[in-house]
């Protein structure tokens, strides 16, 4: 019987080895997966991304302090640009007024 423990514990040790690399396996087919889909879908992968925050944020924090803080965010991002001197935003609002 003593001789069977050690066998036993061999093939247990075989099959967590089998199961641990089928989950490798596994993993590394399904990033595999997500590099492709990310690659054709940037934009709407970022977007649905940026969605869920705002809905998440919706439901925790309220409406009201959610545009206030995507404000904040929109402000900083043009105060960026223009110290970075590409003021894209700016330019964007310049030409908007300059055709009425």
């Amino acid at each position: 019987m003593d001789k069977k423990a050690p066998e036993q514990d061999n093939k247990i040790e075989l099959q967590e080895k089998k199961q641990s690399n089928a989950f490798v396996r596994w993993w590394t087919r399904r990033m595999q997966e997500f590099g492709v889909f990310y690659h054709r879908n940037t934009n709407a992968f970022w977007f649905s991304l940026l969605g869920f925050l705002i809905a998440l944020s919706f439901l925790t924090i309220g409406v009201g302090r959610t545009l206030v803080f995507i404000i904040f965010i929109f402000l900083g991002v043009v105060f960026g640009q223009y110290l970075d001197g590409k003021p894209r935003i700016i330019a964007f609002f310049h030409r908007l007024i300059k055709r009425r």
